[in-house]
């Protein structure tokens, strides 16, 4: 094997056996403490003693000041059955490796250790001794083997194999070395895994001694189809996945074992309450077993304003996931009433509204229009991006395309300057000599045949994408141009994309250089997506190995090809030249639009609470604060009031 992590991640940095060793093999302390809430159990012999609970070698978070014990945190949702302010205060991905808090490196979180073999197709992962679930089940390669055979390998369950989990073609192969070492092995250089694996909870969230009594691999044909019977089931993995779902690794259902922070002990349809997992498997620096705060509880708010207000009157202890920068100078007003804190934290998006036509609309003449380029550039020129700055990010944005972030070292900052300028004048020559025009006098453009034209940008209600929609269908409208916005569900969204219904979508952008490995689909077609409405049946194409789809023009071919070899070559100088030609010709093709990037957020944070950093990236590169182990968050004098 090779040395630790070595110079194969994207990034062109080797990250050395002492940044290792710092963030995943930090001075284990002698000894252990365990929240006043867990003393009863423990007492009365529900539970083991705290030093029987943790893993021989817990994660030990470094940073922060030294918290107290106590509190139940007020929490909101927007979406029951998906991610909301309560996911703040727990490492909700837990994945194997996770972001470093400089958003630079992928380092060990929830793995001890990993090697990775000299030609970049071989990792050996090696888990940590003792971490148990949190009913106290013990967590081993038993649950990797679980997930890998009777799960990802199952098509049932999973009919398509995920991109982390494939190379040249053929799907790794995860073989258990022992309980607590395990390899998985590609078929081609993989020098992104590591990356990758920050968002791949999927290897340790998945609880066999739980689920196998939901797959037929392990339970009686007769009894397991009683079972789906009984729950109203068609089949035996519509089963399976109701007892196993998650948003990430956040259990959303009572009952489902977890490696989190906090267990899900109670679901409704307006409500969700979590308690501290008596066995997590993270300490502090002075071994008090993690987290500080006892209990969260979660409710559903129909929409933003309420939750602003929430905020206002101090019933929210924090959030950040679906505020609104616009209410930031109201949110100050109200600080001492509401006992919180208004902080401004920058995005990590490169972006915050990025327009994808649908390149591949299934109607020809929108394919043909979306496919022009001096249409899409006619469009970028109409947006006026100094007023969206202004109205929606007090002016502390910058306008931009759609582009990775200029620190990156294979990136021209001339690339997010591309057809960014405000020149209605020349969008509206572009669109006469594309022969919109308005022939039938009621001041919209209409295609070339005379037949009116107009299409509709679609968009679900998070970030500002609903208010960036409007203001560029005005502007859009002052050069005749016919748009209409209209809301999607985030389950319509996660079926229409895909499946090449929708006409445009707006997004956010990728940005810093660590994602881009991670999310080359914006700029690539790779696999259709709910959240990518630029190329779905050229994505499908690729996919598909050309069996369904729309077989894509040579440019894409080539586009895609530069894709490959920029995520399998082992050497960094030739894959940052791959990524300077994918980025180059986003640069000069504006496959999608961007508006307004690297403005910030407003995060509301309890004026009691403590350890919440005052500025923080922020965003889904990380993602959110999964990073910075909130688990560390604690209020002080152990109460929210």
């Amino acid at each position: 094997m090779a040395g630790k992590y070595p110079n194969l991640v994207f990034w062109s940095v080797v990250v050395s056996i002492a940044l290792l060793v710092s963030a995943s093999a930090a001075a284990v302390p002698a000894t252990f403490q365990q929240s006043p809430f867990l003393e009863d159990p423990v007492a009365e012999g529900e539970l083991p003693s705290v030093d029987d609970r943790l893993p021989r070698d817990p994660y030990v978070v470094e940073t922060g000041d030294i918290g107290v014990y106590g509190g139940t945190v007020e929490s909101a949702t927007l979406d029951i059955r998906f991610g909301g302010e309560d996911m703040h205060f727990m490492d909700f991905v837990a994945g194997l490796t996770k972001v470093d808090p400089a958003l630079t490196d992928a380092v060990p979180n929830f793995a001890k250790d990993i090697e990775m073999s000299e030609d970049g197709t071989t990792f050996t992962i090696y888990l940590r001794e003792g971490v148990k679930w949190s009913d106290g089940h013990p967590f081993t390669t038993e649950d990797v083997m679980f997930w890998y055979e009777d799960i990802l390998l199952n098509e049932d369950l999973t009919p398509v194999v995920g991109d982390t989990w494939r190379a040249g073609g053929e799907t790794a192969e995860v073989e258990a070395v022992s309980d607590y070492e395990f390899t998985v092995t590609f078929a081609e250089a993989k020098p992104f895994f590591l990356v990758e694996l920050t968002k791949a909870p999927e290897v340790v969230n998945n609880p066999k001694h739980y689920l196998k009594q939901f797959h037929p691999n392990y339970t009686d044909e007769d009894e397991l189809a009683a079972m789906v019977s009984e729950e109203g089931f068609d089949s035996w993995y519509e089963l399976f996945q109701q007892r196993n779902e998650k948003w990430m690794s956040l259990p959303l259902h009572p009952g489902l074992p977890t490696l989190l922070a906090y267990d899900l002990v109670a679901l409704s349809s307006t409500h969700r309450s979590w308690e501290r997992n008596p066995y997590f498997w993270k300490v502090d620096r002075e071994g008090n077993q993690l987290p500080y705060i006892d209990r969260i509880e979660t409710t559903l708010v129909a929409d933003r304003e309420i939750l602003t207000g929430m905020i206002m009157s101090g019933e929210i202890d924090f959030a950040r996931f679906r505020t609104d920068i616009r209410d930031y100078s109201v949110l100050r007003q109200y600080e001492e009433e509401g006992n919180f804190n208004s902080l401004l934290w920058p995005s990590d998006g490169g972006n915050a509204g990025v327009i994808m036509l649908n390149l591949t609309h299934n109607d020809p003449f929108l394919r043909e229009t979306f496919q022009n380029d001096q249409f899409r550039k006619a469009l970028s020129l109409a947006i006026d991006r100094e007023e969206i700055n202004d109205v929606l990010f007090y002016g502390q944005g910058v306008p931009r395309q759609h582009m990775v972030l200029e620190e990156a070292d294979f990136v021209d900052s001339a690339w997010a300057e591309s057809y960014v300028e405000f020149d209605p004048e020349r969008a509206e020559a572009m669109l006469d000599d594309l022969g919109f025009v308005d022939q039938s006098g009621d001041g919209w453009r209409d295609r070339p045949d005379g037949d009116s034209f107009t299409f509709t940008l679609e968009y679900i209600d998070a970030g500002l994408w609903p208010q960036v929609s409007e203001l560029v269908e005005q502007q859009w409208a002052d050069i005749g141009i016919d748009l209409n916005v209209r809301f999607n569900s985030h389950e319509l969204q996660s079926q229409r994309a895909p499946a090449n219904e929708q006409d445009a979508l707006i997004w956010s952008g990728a940005g810093p250089a660590l994602q881009f490995a991670e999310r080359g689909f914006e700029y690539v077609p790779t696999v259709p997506r709910w959240e990518c409405t630029r190329w779905p049946a050229w994505a499908l194409w690729f996919e598909s190995d050309g069996e369904s789809g729309m077989e894509p023009p040579e440019e894409i071919k080539e586009l895609r090809s530069w894709l490959d070899a920029y995520l399998g070559d082992p050497d960094p100088a030739v894959r940052n030249e791959y990524a300077k030609k994918i980025l180059q010709s986003q640069a000069e093709n504006l496959w999608s639009i961007g508006t307004v990037g690297r403005a910030p957020g407003v995060a509301t944070a309890n004026q009691r609470l403590r350890n919440v950093p005052e500025d923080l990236v922020y965003g889904w590169a990380a993602p959110y604060t999964s990073h910075i182990d909130p688990e560390n968050w604690f209020f002080e004098g152990g109460s929210r009031r």
